[in-house]
């Protein structure tokens, strides 16, 4: 007969896919436009790395590679076989993310045993951050089942050696590396630290520990050099993601002193986490709870790699949600360990009827979830603002124009949503200097366009404490004085639409 945290688990395991499915199949899916925009140009222009560009990233359409473009290509498979359709990258986000579902449940049956673990699978699918991003179409999913296998795959080469598992050991490291470098941080925090702990002093294990971190390390420095060679190529790009020749992006990654002493960051930060990983705030003590339990190393060792990787890359980190994903593993071992704890000891002494307490655990554990994701705003998937705006776009634009778009984001989703070709931009500075604004003309550009934020977005905003008196930006604020003699083919409240001027006949010609 199936246990209560079995039938839990698995509910909640359909509902993450039907969550997904059903989004995707209405017409907003959950998606990150910087990822799925790759998959989707992938799809129709060939699988491989000269194809892995972020739309509307740079001038020449050169590729914008980060991590490895493992998750672009296989999203841009199914979307083949789905004819275009999004939720062909939703599904395969789905089956990566399904790839971590071992690791977890090996590290939970070693914490409570087969049936506690079941209280841990469940406490890992009811956290919004996870329930959300298991089937987002990018790459989250997947860099979160990378890091948790390195890490069962590191733990047990280490402590049992084995070709095998050395095999594994470097494989999945690789990718996790290559993947989200934070994520495989936490993770090789995360399994250091019980050897430490229990002053484990053996040579062959910290050797073959040590044998897979360099060789991970010196995986992602080369990736790195790889992925600059293509990044310098790049004409106009949206941002010079290249640490060496961009100051602000040492800041973008690691934050400064300054940052990490602000009160607020971590106010603001703390906020958002509990909605992420808590759900409900009151949970929040059942998992400082679980954290106590004796045998809950691994849980503290997670907390502590997820912690000490978010001192480093602070501003990475706190700035960004799906960076969370790094705690979930350690919340979820607390709660689930705490859960099952209390259904082991106390409700018996209390008397309680098992079916009535388990029933109140699956209610408190699915008003979490509703609570925690109200809080991480997750309406602003069903905003129908940026496929109104690209409707609009599209009607107003050819697809042979070139479009210069400033306010887009710099993921390219408005681009992907009209299917138009262009560049993103902060603002039109860039076409203060002739030398540019003659370029630009070169390139084939016809179009400026600016778009302000959402409606439903700026209402947001406004909830926000010392909100009350945000605004989108008016469209004055984008423009430079060149820009502002372009004249205007379209406009309404949150779009407009300027004609690039032409290009100046030669002496031959006239």
């Amino acid at each position: 007969m199936p246990k209560p945290g079995q039938i839990l688990s698995w509910v909640l395991l359909l509902g993450v896919v039907g969550y997904s499915l059903f989004s995707s199949q209405i017409g907003f899916p959950a998606y990150r436009d910087q990822h799925l925009g790759t998959a989707l140009h992938m799809s129709t222009h060939g699988i491989d790395l000269e194809n892995a560009l972020i739309l509307g990233f740079n001038a020449n359409q050169k590729p914008t590679l980060q991590e490895i473009p493992l998750w672009q290509a296989g999203a841009a498979w199914m979307l083949r076989l789905g004819d275009g359709w999004v939720g062909g990258a939703n599904l395969f986000s789905l089956a990566c993310f399904l790839l971590g579902i071992w690791p977890i449940w090996q590290i939970a049956q070693r914490l409570v045993g087969p049936q506690g673990a079941w209280w841990c699978l469940a406490a890992y699918l009811s956290q919004p951050v996870v329930f959300y991003y298991a089937g987002c179409a990018s790459t989250d999913g997947l860099s979160l089942s990378a890091a948790l296998w390195s890490y069962e795959t590191v733990r047990r080469f280490s402590r049992q050696g084995g070709w095998g598992w050395g095999f594994l050991a470097l494989g999945w490291s690789v990718v996790a590396a290559l993947m989200k470098a934070p994520f495989f941080m936490a993770a090789g925090i995360a399994v250091a630290a019980p050897l430490a702990w229990e002053r484990v002093w053996f040579p062959g294990t910290w050797c073959r520990l040590v044998s897979v971190g360099i060789f991970s390390a010196a995986a992602f420095l080369a990736w790195t050099r790889y992925t600059d060679r293509w990044l310098e190529q790049a004409i106009w790009p949206l941002v010079d993601l290249r640490l060496g020749h961009n100051p602000e992006m040492v800041f973008w990654y690691f934050g400064d002193w300054a940052y990490r002493l602000d009160p607020m960051v971590w106010i603001k930060a703390a906020w958002r986490f509990g909605n992420s990983i808590c759900g409900s705030f009151a949970l929040g003590g059942v998992i400082v709870g679980g954290f106590c339990l004796k045998n809950n190393q691994e849980g503290r060792a997670w907390l502590l790699g997820a912690t000490c990787t978010t001192l480093i890359f602070s501003h990475l980190v706190l700035h960004h949600s799906h960076y969370f994903l790094m705690f979930a593993p350690a919340a979820a071992l607390a709660l689930g360990g705490a859960i099952s704890w209390l259904d082991q000891y106390i409700v018996p002494k209390m008397k309680i009827p098992a079916a009535l307490s388990h029933l109140a655990i699956a209610i408190i554990l699915a008003a979490s979830l509703i609570q925690g994701s109200v809080g991480r705003e997750v309406v602003l998937q069903f905003d129908p603002f940026p496929k109104k705006a690209a409707r609009s776009l599209a009607e107003h634009t050819s697809p042979q124009d070139r479009l210069l778009i400033v306010g887009g984001g710099w993921g390219g989703n408005l681009l992907m949503l009209s299917q138009r070709d262009g560049l993103s931009l902060w603002n039109t500075e860039l076409l203060e200097s002739k030398g540019n604004l003659a370029k630009a003309v070169e390139f084939g550009f016809t179009k400026l366009v600016l778009i302000r934020e959402s409606p439903l977005l700026v209402a947001l905003q406004k909830t926000n404490p010392g909100g009350a008196e945000y605004s989108a930006k008016p469209f004055s604020d984008y423009l430079t004085p060149a820009a502002e003699r372009f004249p205007i083919l379209y406009q309404d409240e949150q779009l407009m639409i300027r004609q690039f001027p032409q290009p100046y006949p030669s002496r031959e010609r006239r």
